[in-house]
């Protein structure tokens, strides 16, 4: 059996490979001649900012050489384009570790500042939410990763830090409710994910975009949207995709119901979210003293009170008790 000792590599142009490429720096060297000919020509040129180039294998002193040849910045796989990961295959949670560290390092900053309960839910809203927008538009989360992501909040709401963990008095689905249903207003995760990604499927059957397009004639093949199913060597998302719509028509009882709520979700050519995740969440309309509680004048920290002693978890001597903690200085 021989050893492979010196691979060669292709250029992939415009679909096509032309030219065969040792992995050595006399390659790279004329790799980096034809871009500057090809920059003299037509006067662009790329991006060192936006370029990195990524190696498997190569001896650290041939990777110097490379990079100070190039000019490139080194990276490491996944590659990341507009922000986020790009995988053929099955999503892992190693995809989303700089999403988790950039909320950690938010977590982390945070945990040093005096911040009452209720600046603690403002921030979660609007900071950690933001966050995962962009993600949620992109990718079904996988379940993993928002149960990380619920424990970070919840950790950060009831102060928990390196040196211990406090008590935590409510479990963190009481708090991801609207307000209509005794919850605090923050949004669950899973539900708002699927409610945003859903956006694609009305695009699909509804918008005349470049994606839609490419979508019914290489995906679909000129097939019914509802009624088509994934197949192997098919993108991750797309799978993800046709999973969620099985999963609206089986909410919605049939294919028409599912057609009649997007309709419904659907006004002048924008998709309403908000519909949307009220239905995936499930929720269902608290009493009107709840409403009247939110939409008081009060300050907010007085809001939350009132609502932990409406939801019974109030820290009173009975709870204390039960929990066993000493009331002896009480």
């Amino acid at each position: 059996m021989a050893c492979i000792s010196t691979p060669y590599y292709s250029v992939g142009i415009n679909g096509g490979q032309f030219g065969y490429f040792q992995g050595d720096v006399n390659s790279v060297q004329a790799i980096v001649g034809c871009l500057r000919r090809f920059s003299d020509i037509s006067g662009l040129e790329p991006s060192l900012e936006e370029t990195n180039i990524f190696f498997g294998g190569v001896p650290a002193g041939v990777q110097v050489r490379l990079m100070a040849l190039t000019g490139f910045s080194k990276s490491t796989l996944p590659i990341r384009y507009l922000g986020v990961p790009l995988a053929g295959g099955r999503m892992t949670v190693k995809m989303f570790d700089s999403l988790m560290d950039k909320l950690f390092k938010s977590v982390h900053h945070w945990s040093s500042l005096f911040i009452s309960h209720s600046g603690k839910i403002q921030l979660i809203n609007s900071v950690f939410l933001g966050t995962l927008i962009y993600w949620c538009s992109v990718f079904l989360l996988p379940k993993e990763v928002v149960h990380r992501v619920n424990k970070l909040c919840s950790s950060f709401y009831w102060g928990d830090t390196d040196s211990g963990r406090h008590i935590h008095w409510l479990r963190w689905d009481c708090f991801t409710k609207p307000r209509d249903a005794r919850g605090v207003g923050i949004e669950e995760i899973l539900s708002w994910n699927r409610a945003i990604f859903l956006k694609w499927f009305l695009r699909l059957i509804c918008s005349g975009s470049c994606w839609s397009i490419w979508a019914r004639c290489y995906l679909l093949k000129g097939g019914d949207p509802w009624g088509a199913r994934h197949r192997a060597g098919d993108p991750r998302g797309w799978k993800d995709l046709l999973c969620l719509r099985d999963h609206l028509i089986d909410s919605a009882g049939s294919v028409a119901g599912a057609k009649r709520l997007l309709e419904d979700w659907s006004i002048g050519g924008a998709f309403r979210t908000q519909k949307a995740y009220q239905f995936f969440s499930g929720w269902v309309a608290a009493p009107r003293k709840m409403k009247c509680l939110w939409e008081s004048m009060a300050v907010p920290k007085h809001r939350l009170v009132c609502w932990t002693s409406y939801s019974k978890k109030l820290t009173t001597v009975d709870m204390l008790q039960r929990r066993g903690l000493s009331l002896a200085n009480k």
